[in-house]
């Protein structure tokens, strides 16, 4: 299994630049491939968004970049929001706290909103889905959470932990209706 990420390939390609990298990945090592921001969007389509806000350790730029490759994926992205970070060190050094407050004030913004998105893996975030989805009623999908819940569909695994939000307990609910239908 590879999981990849890595934004400016697929950004730079638009919407299909993951699917032709994970293609060719895929034919020249034989291996399932998960690409992160495919991931993000199956996640966010499974879960029924149609409209989200995304929050980022990044600067604004990176942040358009984000709300065009959404928007090209056939989202309505009502918002963005992020911290102004340039470098990765920093990014990862961020409190899951930092994630939460901006994705709350952001939510609280655009009511109307179906998800929040939180983008990039080294933020870290995945501890905080459960409690920001039951504090905003939103779907939450996060980067890193979205790479493991598409590499564990791929791995036809759906036995996860509770705690970590909407994404990961459809794989529990999903795969026991496969389960229950001799898949």
């Amino acid at each position: 299994m590879l999981i990849c990420g890595g934004a400016p390939v697929a950004l730079s390609k638009g919407p299909s630049g993951d699917a032709e990298l994970s293609e060719l990945l895929g034919r020249e090592t034989q291996l399932p491939v998960v690409m992160a921001n495919g991931a993000v969007v199956e996640a966010l389509r499974s879960l029924g968004a149609r409209s989200v806000i995304a929050v980022s350790p990044f600067v604004e730029a990176r942040n358009q970049e984000i709300r065009a490759f959404l928007e090209a994926s056939g989202f309505k992205v009502l918002a963005t929001a992020g911290l102004g970070l340039i470098k990765n060190i920093d990014f990862a050094s961020q409190s899951p706290e930092a994630a939460f407050n901006l994705a709350r004030g952001l939510a609280r913004e655009h009511p109307s909103a179906d998800a929040i998105y939180i983008a990039c893996p080294r933020w870290p975030s995945v501890d905080i889905i459960a409690a920001l989805e039951a504090d905003t009623g939103k779907t939450v999908v996060a980067a890193p959470a979205a790479m493991v819940w598409g590499a564990l569909k791929a791995l036809k695994i759906y036995d996860c932990r509770s705690g970590f939000g909407r994404l990961m307990e459809s794989l529990r609910v999903n795969g026991s209706h496969r389960n229950a239908g001799g898949q």
